[in-house]
């Protein structure tokens, strides 16, 4: 089956612990080019969604492909459940209901994968999993808390920082989850670089395989910052010689390469025609320069790698400006996004700008026909709250 598949985390954007001083390699540098094409947006369809007077707030969302329809996961922490929604033909399927109160057979999820209808892989930052099917009957459950892991992070197997959610990642070529992870123990300048930061658990033997970083040495050494947060990134792509692709958030860059692997890892660079680092250094001890930087810059969001075109999807912010004509301070949802597309060898095909105030940066999502992205911005004030509403955006 296609694998659709994307999480988004939704980090507070006025938290910023460190910056490094970035001095990029030529390597590097010169990967970053932007001669693709620039076009105009075409809207594939518009979606609506009754949500039935219901406020729906997914952390984790999840679109998939499969019996000739769409279909739209999301994960609703407020309410226990992961909402099953048909957006072919825009209809509210069900609830798939989640028992978190510590009773027999109940998990706390911070992350979920839908597989197929016999396989959804529920996830507790607490190291335990359920297999479950979309009728919800428990098919099996998995402890991932062994003594070499509890050693490892000293505490709860914390998959995401934060107010980060997880990332947990399905590879198909070995049936392994990748579980994102940054021990607390390491959570320090000095030391966080070499910190295991992403497990390779073995879903058909139950046990772990391995685990390890794809933190090159240029970041390890600060001779590239590919982001403001080194811990804020998602596993985009899995391949039959055991790579793995990481998407940092924040950043130009993707890692690619092989776990505890040094000589496999290498940088990829994407970059946009609307996107410039040319903003001056600031004080990160000062609030209120703080926040004129997180709302000036742009931001590279995680991507995704869609199967159907064999292609990567990245969504970007733009910069902007601190204020808007009347003065006012914008916040980063003013702001324009553009989605940039590259190929399978990560070269850039397209970038085309959506319509602003409108939609959200942080919401994209593969979709049969296109790019997913929902109609959701704190800034508009025609917001249906009783719907859920998506654009789908042709990809050429």
């Amino acid at each position: 089956m296609n694998r659709y598949y994307q999480v988004k985390i939704f980090p507070s954007i006025f938290f910023i612990p460190f910056l490094f001083t970035s001095c990029t390699s030529n390597t590097v540098e010169n990967l970053c080019n932007s001669d693709h094409e620039v076009k105009e947006a075409e809207t594939v369809r518009d979606i609506k969604i009754d949500v039935e007077g219901k406020q729906y707030s997914h952390e984790i969302a999840q679109t998939s492909y499969f019996s000739n329809v769409d279909w739209y996961f999301g994960l609703d922490n407020s309410r226990n459940c992961i909402d099953v929604i048909d957006l072919t033909n825009e209809k509210f399927q069900k609830s798939l209901i989640i028992k978190n109160d510590g009773s027999e057979g109940s998990i706390d999820v911070s992350d979920f994968y839908f597989h197929n209808r016999a396989s959804i892989i529920l996830f507790s930052e607490q190291g335990e999993i359920q297999i479950r099917n979309i009728e919800d009957s428990l098919i099996n459950e998995i402890s991932l808390r062994t003594e070499t892991i509890l050693e490892w992070s000293k505490e709860d197997l914390t998959a995401g920082i934060g107010d980060s959610q997880a990332n947990i990642f399905f590879d198909p070529h070995k049936n392994y989850l990748y579980i994102p992870n940054v021990p607390p123990v390491y959570y320090s300048d000095d030391n966080y670089y070499s910190a295991p930061t992403i497990l390779a658990f073995d879903l058909n033997k139950e046990e772990f395989i391995n685990y390890g970083t794809l933190v090159p040495d240029d970041i390890k050494n600060h001779k590239l910052t590919p982001t403001t947060r080194n811990d804020w990134y998602t596993i985009v792509n899995s391949f039959d010689d055991g790579d793995i692709l990481v998407s940092y958030f924040d950043s130009q860059f993707y890692s690619k390469g092989k776990l505890n692997n040094e000589d496999s890892l290498k940088m990829i660079c994407r970059s946009s025609h609307f996107y410039s680092q040319e903003i001056p250094p600031i004080d990160m001890n000062d609030f209120n320069m703080e926040r004129e930087y997180v709302i000036k810059k742009g931001i590279y969001v995680e991507g995704f790698f869609h199967p159907k075109y064999e292609s990567y999807v990245n969504s970007v912010r733009h910069n902007q400006e601190f204020k808007n004509a009347d003065g006012k301070v914008n916040n980063p949802f003013h702001a324009d996004f553009s989605i940039l597309i590259l190929d399978e060898n990560f070269n850039a095909l397209e970038e085309f700008k959506i319509p602003t105030g409108k939609y959200n940066f942080n919401k994209v999502y593969p979709h049969s026909e296109g790019v997913l992205i929902m109609k959701e911005n704190p800034n508009n004030e025609n917001n249906e709250e009783d719907l859920l509403e998506f654009s789908v955006f042709a990809i050429d």
